[in-house]
This record gives structure tokens, sequence and C-alpha cells, in this order.
């Protein structure tokens, strides 16, 4: 059984479009809630990338039409991307030359029209299984057992700190978290979180440069101990990070 709440954002010109992902998105939702998704689904649409563009709230999937009036499909999904390198893009569209533009960010599906339940289902339930890598809850240490959300994504690296874990944040916080290294890196996504050290966890995501003994992430902001014998394990691990993020 999870927990983590999603919202997902259709933009269309077409409301039979609108509502045709709608209605599978609902769908999707009730799939899940039978495999035990205890979250809630917010689902808002749009007619045009201009007020979805300035919608500031968080946003985790996002079904882009591609030609509407006004901002296309593209520069919104780039500027989408750019406010927010997490958000995923699904492309809906029956124009296939488009694709390039559209890889070139990373988009996370290229759906074709007319829609096919089952795709959209997929997307969207593959969409959850990514969310729940992202977010994780934990017990914040403050002696009161106070839980709180956190997106995995924005964890650069984490410390142990005698009982306690410390969590390094990108924004620079540091959180304290009850919970053993070991226990805590079971939920990590194992692409991108890797143990370089029996003390430390790091996000491949934000590292710098490593050398024989020291992993260096954000620039030189952050340091973690690397292990002699874990060496060549953690560079192979991060140059296939790389490779799978470009």
């Amino acid at each position: 059984m999870w927990r983590n709440n999603m919202r997902v954002i259709i933009c269309d010109d077409d409301e039979y479009i609108r509502q045709r992902l709608h209605d599978n998105i609902r769908l999707a939702f009730k799939s899940m809630r039978k495999s035990g998704y205890q979250g809630l689904l917010e689902c808002d649409e749009y007619d045009n990338g201009k007020d979805l563009l300035e919608d500031e709230g968080e946003k985790d999937l996002v079904f882009l039409d591609i030609e509407m009036p006004g901002a296309d499909g593209i520069s919104v999904g780039r500027a989408l991307k750019q406010d927010d390198s997490d958000v995923l893009i699904a492309y809906v569209t029956s124009h296939t030359e488009f694709l390039d533009d559209a890889m070139s960010f990373c988009v996370f599906r290229y759906i074709s029209k007319p829609l096919n339940q089952e795709r959209i289902v997929k997307c969207i339930c593959d969409a959850f299984n990514i969310l729940c890598k992202r977010r994780i809850n934990v017990v914040i240490d403050e002696g009161n057992c106070v839980y709180r959300k956190v997106n995995t994504y924005n964890i650069v690296m984490v410390e142990k700190d005698s009982r306690r874990l410390k969590l390094y944040m990108k924004n620079g916080e540091v959180i304290r978290v009850m919970g053993t290294i070991n226990d805590f890196l079971i939920g990590l996504n194992p692409l991108m979180f890797v143990m370089c050290h029996r003390s430390f966890i790091i996000n491949l995501k934000y590292v710098s440069r490593i050398d024989k003994n020291t992993v260096y992430l954000c620039g030189d902001k952050y340091v973690a101990y690397l292990s002699r014998n874990r060496y060549t394990s953690i560079k192979e691990a991060f140059i296939n990070y790389v490779e799978k993020s470009i």
C-alpha cells in the first residue's frame, strides 16, 4: 500500500480529446486503487498553453497537445521542463514530424491520435510508479515521530550520523531523520542512488567529480567519503547514469 498524491494536467484545445483523456485517467486511477494505491489524484484541464504556463502549482504529469492556438506544445513543454526538470510530459498529437523536437528535452511519452485507451492507461500507471520512487515518507527526528514527504530527486546525499541520518537537500536544507542507512537505501531508485561508503549514499544526478577517496557533489558544496573497494563500481554507476540521461 502506498500514498503518493499525484497531479495530472491535460492541455489540449480539443474538448473531446480532453474528455477522453480525463476518462482514461480516472480508469487508470481505479486500477491503481485496486492495487493498493491510497493517494489522491488531482486532474486539471487547460485549452491553451498560456494558461498552463501561468499555473504555478506542482505538476507531476502533463498531457500536452502540440498544435494549439497561440503557444505551441513544443515551446510550452520546453518552458515546463526549464521550470521543473522533473515534470513528466506526454505529447498527444497526430503529427509525428514533431517527434525529434519533442525528444530533444526528454519527454516521457509520445501518444498518437486517435487515442488508444490501453496506451494512455499504461502511461499513467508508469508515471505513478516513477512518482512513488521520487517521493518517500520519512520520520523527522524531533522526538515526536513527525512524518514528512520528501522528493527523493532533491536529495543530494545521505549521511549516517550515529543512529540517525542526515539528508542533504538541493536547496541547502539538512533534514535529520530516524532509520538505518541500509533500510533507507531500499526505498530509493537504484539507478540514481548508490552507497559509496558505509556512512554515505549519493545521488548520481548531482555528482560533479570522483577521485579515489571522495565524491564531490553540486560542485564542491557537498563531499562524501568513497570506500576504496567501491571506487570502480561507483565510477561505472555514474557513467551508466550519465549515458541514460543524455
